[in-house]
C-alpha cells in the first residue's frame, strides 16, 4: 500500500476520533461511578420512560464527572419496586440510589438502609418549599430526612366512556357516591360477555384498593399513639361499613332478563388485561401531579373517588422517592447520588418532562399548573374536561399510604376479612375485623401483654429443647446405621491383611470424594450452621443482629397463619402424591403396552415439560377465568344446558319429585375449596411426561421372558403388574417417592405465581410463609425459626428414607 494512502487513512481515523470526542465529550479521568435503581433506558418506548431518559441525558450533560450505571436486580411478580431493592440489600449488591415508597419507608429506616440527608436538605430551601406539607411526616422521622420525593401520585376512578354509552350512562357524569358506583356497575355488568362493572384488586395485598373505601367511610388502617407507637385500627364502624360495601360489589344478587346474577366486580390481579380489552368498565388508577395520565381521553374518563356514606372522600396519596444507600461509604459517591436525586426533584426536571410531552404532541396530559408555569398556555384548551378538577380534588382528599411500623405488610394483614366477605354471605363483620386487627397488632406492631409473652417463651423453650434432642437422636441414628453396615461388610472380609487392603481402598475413595464433600460442607452445612443462629436473633442486614432469645420461636408457634401454612403444605403434598406420583407410573405402563405410535404419544406427553413454567401457569389462569365467559365455566354452562336441563325436564315429565340444581360458574382460584386442586393440576399436567419417560426406560429393563413365562402360567394383566412390574420398579419408585415427598412439602413457586397464597390463605404453604418473611419483610429470625420447625416435621420421613437407602444395592445390568 502506498505511503500516501496509509497517511490518508490514519488522518481519517484521527479526525473520526476527534469528532467523536467533541460530540460525546472526553471521559474525565476521575469520573465517579454511580449505580442507580431502575435507571431509565434509552431504548424505552413509553412516552413517560422516554421523558425520563431525557432527564437523565440532561443530568449527564451537566455532570460529566458522574458515570451512571443502571441496576435492576431480582424481582418478584407484581412487587418489582418493593421486593427488588430488599433482595439487593439482602445480597449486598444494592445500588447507591434506592427507590423508596411510603409503605416500605419505615423498614428501610429501621434496617438502616438509608443515609440521612440532613446535610444536603438543610441548606436547600427551594427543595424544602417544593415538598407538599402532607409528605413531610413520611420523609422526616427520628429527626432526619431519609428520602426525597420527585413525583406525587393520587388514586382516582377511571372509567370506560364507550361502555358507559353502551349502557345508556352519561360518560360526562361519573358516579359521585357509593350508591351510584354500585348502580353504575350493575348496569355495566354483562356476564354473558365476560364484562364487569368494575375491578377490585386481588391477591395477598387485596386491601391496597380497599383502603380507599375505608378512608371514604371515615376510618383508617393504622394510627400513631402519643407515645410514638403504632396501632392497627381498621375495626371500627367505618371499617364495617366499608367491608359491607366491598361484599356488596362481589356477592349481591341481582336480576336481568329473568336471570339472576351474583356480584358486579372482577377480583383478580390480572384485571388490567380485561380493562385493556374493554371487559371492565371502572377501575382505580393513579394520577400524577405532573403528567396526570397517559390514557386516551376520548375512551377513558377520570373522576374523583366516590364519596362514602358520610359524604367523605378518601384516596391514597403516594410518592416515588429516592434515597442514598447507607452502605455507600465513599463521600464522592454520596455527593454524586445527592446531585442525581436533587436533579430529579428540581424544577428543571419537571420542565424537561413537560417540554418532551409538548414536543411529542401530548401537552393535554400535562397538569395545567405546569402548562401555565412554563408558558404553554396555548395548550390549556386541549386538557381533557374535568381532569384538572379531579387532580386537585384527589390531592385535597389524599391520605398518605400507611407508613408506620412494619406497614410494608399492612395490606396482607387487612386482606383476610376481604377474602371472607367475598366468598361468604353470612359474615360477622365486626368479629372478622377484630380478629384481623388483633393479629396485626401482635405480628406487625409487636403489641403482646408481658404475661402472655412470658408464657409463650416458656412453651418455645420446651419446643427448642425437644428439637435439639430430636435432631441429635436422628444424627446419632444415621451415623450408627451406616457404621453398622460398614462394620458388617468389614467383618465378612475377616483377615487383618484384607482389612488393611480395604482401608487403603476406602482411603483412596475418600480422597476422590474429598472435593465434593468439602464443597457440600462449605456451601450447604456451614451456611446452615451459621444461619441457624438467626433463629435466636433479630437479624438486620446492616443494622446488625440483636439477641432475642426464644422470641422468634414463640412468635412462630403462636401465629395461626403458620399452622395454617403447615396444614396447607400437608394438603398440597397429599394432592401431589395422590394425583402426581402414581399418574406417570400408570401412563408409562399404558404407553409400554400400546402396539403403535409409541414415539408420537411419548412426544405429546412430554411437550408440556419443554414449555416455560410461567407460560403454563398463565395458560391455566386463563382456563380458570372466573367469569361466565371463562373456558372451564363455559364447559359447565354446556353441561347445564345439554345435560342437567334435559334431566330436569325428563324428571318433570315423569312427575318425579326431584330437581337437579344447575351448576353455577365457579371462581376456581378464588374459591378456597377449589384453589389447592386448581394449583396442583397444572403442575401434574406439566410434569407427568418426564416422569413417564423415566418409568418407560425402567420398564425396558424387565426381561420379556419373565412376562412370557407368566403368560404360559395363565397370569392376567393385574397379576403381572402386581408380581412382576411393581417388584422390578420398586427401587425406582421408592427413590422417586422420597424425592416427590420432600419436594411437594417444600414447593411453593407455582402457588406464588397463581394465587400468592390466597384466597383466605387456602394455598398459603409453609415455603411461601418462609419466603415472604425472609425476603419481602426481612424477618430472617422468624423465617429461620419456622424453617427449623418445618425440618422437624420432615425428620421422621428422612430417617425412613435413610434406612431404605442404606439397604438398597445397585448393580450393573451385567451383574
Amino acid at each position: 500500500m502506498p505511503l500516501f494512502r496509509r497517511l490518508l487513512i490514519a488522518l481519517v481515523v484521527l479526525l473520526s476520533l476527534a469528532s467523536s470526542a467533541v460530540l460525546h465529550g472526553a471521559e474525565p479521568k476521575n469520573q465517579v461511578l454511580l449505580r442507580v435503581w431502575l435507571l431509565p433506558l434509552k431504548e424505552s418506548r413509553g412516552i413517560s420512560d422516554r421523558a425520563n431518559w431525557a432527564i437523565v441525558q440532561r443530568f449527564m450533560e451537566l455532570h460529566p464527572e458522574i458515570k451512571l450505571e443502571g441496576f435492576r436486580g431480582i424481582t418478584a411478580p407484581g412487587l418489582d419496586q418493593e421486593v427488588g431493592p430488599l433482595l439487593a440489600m439482602a445480597g449486598g449488591v444494592a445500588p447507591d440510589v434506592l427507590y423508596v415508597n411510603f409503605r416500605i419507608s419505615d423498614s428501610y429506616i429501621q434496617q438502616k438502609f438509608l443515609y440521612p440527608l440532613d446535610e444536603y436538605v438543610d441548606k436547600d430551601k427551594p427543595l424544602q418549599a417544593g415538598i407538599y406539607k402532607s409528605i413531610w411526616p413520611v420523609i422526616k422521622r427520628e429527626g432526619h430526612v431519609w428520602a426525597i420525593p420527585y413525583q406525587t401520585y393520587v388514586m382516582a376512578l377511571a372509567y370506560r366512556k364507550d361502555l358507559f354509552r353502551a349502557a345508556g350512562l352519561d360518560p360526562e357524569r361519573p358516579p359521585k357516591n357509593w350508591d351510584e358506583l354500585y348502580n353504575y356497575a350493575e348496569r355495566l355488568t354483562i356476564p354473558e360477555k365476560g364484562q364487569y362493572g368494575m375491578a377490585v384488586f386481588s391477591g395477598p395485598h387485596a386491601a391496597w384498593w380497599f383502603i380507599d373505601f375505608l378512608w371514604s367511610a371515615g376510618g383508617d388502617a393504622v394510627r400513631q399513639e402519643k407515645d410514638g407507637t403504632w396501632k392497627a385500627v381498621f375495626n371500627d364502624q367505618a371499617a364495617v361499613s366499608a367491608l359491607k360495601f366491598y361484599q356488596k360489589l362481589g356477592r349481591n344478587r341481582w336480576s336481568r332478563g329473568g336471570k339472576t346474577y351474583k356480584g358486579v366486580a372482577y377480583r383478580d390481579t390480572q384485571y388490567n388485561d380485561l380493562w385493556l380489552l374493554g371487559k371492565i368498565a371502572m377501575t382505580f388508577t393513579y394520577l400524577n401531579d405532573q403528567m396526570m395520565a397517559t390514557v386516551n381521553p376520548n375512551l377513558v374518563g377520570i373522576a374523583p373517588m366516590p364519596q362514602g356514606p358520610t359524604g367523605k372522600r378518601g384516596n391514597e396519596l403516594n410518592c416515588a422517592m429516592m434515597g442514598i444507600n447507607a452502605t455507600t461509604k465513599d463521600k464522592r459517591v454520596r455527593d454524586a447520588a445527592w446531585e442525581y436525586i436533587r436533579f430529579w426533584a428540581s424544577d428543571e426536571a419537571i420542565r424537561i418532562r413537560c417540554k418532551y410531552f409538548v414536543e411529542s404532541g401530548l401537552a393535554r396530559f400535562i397538569a395545567p399548573k405546569y402548562l401555565r408555569q412554563y408558558g404553554y398556555t396555548q395548550y390549556l384548551k386541549d386538557v381533557p374536561k374535568g381532569w384538572e378538577a379531579t387532580l386537585n380534588e384527589a390531592m385535597r382528599s389524599g391520605r398518605p399510604e400507611p407508613y408506620g411500623h412494619n406497614c410494608e405488610n399492612i395490606y396482607a394483614e387487612m386482606t383476610p376479612p376481604l377474602d371472607t366477605v367475598w366468598l361468604t354471605d353470612n359474615v360477622n363483620y365486626q368479629a372478622e375485623l377484630d380478629k384481623a386487627v388483633k393479629h396485626c397488632n401482635e405480628k406487625l406492631m409487636g403489641i403482646v401483654a408481658p404475661r402472655v409473652m412470658q408464657f409463650r417463651r416458656r412453651v418455645a423453650g420446651v419446643v427448642v429443647v425437644f428439637l435439639l434432642l430430636l435432631f441429635t437422636l436422628v444424627f446419632r441414628y444415621v451415623i450408627k446405621s451406616f457404621s453398622r453396615d460398614y462394620e458388617g461388610q468389614d467383618s465378612i472380609v475377616g483377615s487383618a491383611k484384607s482389612k488393611r487392603a480395604n482401608l487403603k481402598r476406602n482411603l483412596f475413595a475418600f480422597l476422590i470424594m474429598a472435593p465434593a464433600l468439602i464443597s457440600v460442607a462449605l456451601w450447604a452445612y456451614y451456611p446452615l450452621a451459621r444461619g441457624s443462629l438467626m433463629a435466636f436473633q433479630d437479624y438486620k442486614i446492616i443494622a446488625g443482629a440483636k439477641w432475642v432469645g426464644l422470641d422468634n420461636f414463640s412468635e412462630v408457634l403462636f401465629t395461626p397463619q403458620v399452622w395454617k401454612a403447615f396444614w396447607n403444605s400437608f394438603q398440597f403434598m397429599l394432592w401431589m402424591l395422590g394425583l402426581g406420583f402414581f399418574t406417570p407410573i400408570i401412563l408409562a405402563m399404558m404407553l409400554h403396552e400400546i402396539p403403535r405410535g409409541k414415539v408420537l404419544y411419548r412426544t405429546l406427553y412430554y411437550l408440556p415439560a419443554v414449555t416455560t413454567g410461567l407460560v403454563i401457569m398463565f395458560l391455566w389462569k386463563f382456563f380458570y377465568n372466573p367469569s361466565p365467559a371463562g373456558l372451564l365455566n363455559r364447559m359447565l354452562e354446556q353441561i347445564n344446558t345439554s345435560l342437567l336441563v334435559h334431566l330436569n325436564s325428563a324428571a318433570a315429565w315423569m312427575h318425579l319429585p326431584m330437581k337437579i340444581p344447575l351448576i353455577e360458574p365457579q371462581s376456581w382460584l378464588g374459591d378456597p375449596k377449589l384453589a389447592m386442586l386448581c394449583v396442583v393440576l397444572p403442575i401434574i399436567w406439566a410434569h407427568v411426561g418426564p416422569g413417564c419417560i423415566i418409568y418407560l426406560a425402567a420398564l425396558k429393563g424387565i426381561p420379556e421372558d419373565v412376562y412370557e413365562a407368566a403368560d404360559l402360567d395363565g397370569a392376567g394383566v393385574l397379576h403381572k403388574i402386581r408380581h412382576i412390574t411393581i417388584p422390578f420398579l420398586r427401587p425406582l419408585i421408592i427413590i422417586n417417592f422420597v424425592g416427590a415427598f420432600i419436594s411437594a412439602f417444600r414447593s411453593f413457586d407455582f402457588i406464588f405465581v397463581m394465587t400468592g397464597g390466597g384466597p383466605m390463605y387456602a394455598t398459603h404453604v409453609a415455603g411461601l410463609e418462609i419466603w415472604y418473611n425472609a425476603f419481602l419483610y426481612l424477618k430472617f429470625g422468624y423465617a429461620v425459626a419456622m424453617a427449623w420447625l418445618l425440618g422437624s416435621l420432615l425428620v421422621g420421613f428422612t430417617v425412613f428414607q435413610l434406612r431404605i437407602l442404606s439397604k438398597l444395592q445397585f448393580k450393573t445390568a451385567g451383574a
